[in-house]
């Protein structure tokens, strides 16, 4: 019986999440610093985002029509 590996979630880099959503890799610090924004992994040192809360992030600030703003 062979044993799998975990599947490793997809980490971004600070530069790789700003293009995608369009920020400063600044503004993704100073959110950051400020205890808001993307959830964040820090490994040794070096911040990471997982691509599965870069993408419910934006599902989260999608607004909808009727729906008003998101929350």
């Amino acid at each position: 019986m062979t044993a799998t590996a975990p599947t490793l979630p997809d980490l971004l880099t600070p530069e790789e999440t700003a293009r995608l959503l369009r920020l400063s890799t600044k503004s993704l610090a100073n959110d950051r610093c400020n205890g808001r924004g993307l959830a964040y992994v820090k490994l040794r040192g070096r911040i990471r985002y997982r691509r599965a809360d870069v993408m419910q992030f934006i599902e989260s600030a999608t607004v909808r029509h009727g729906d008003g703003e998101a929350a």
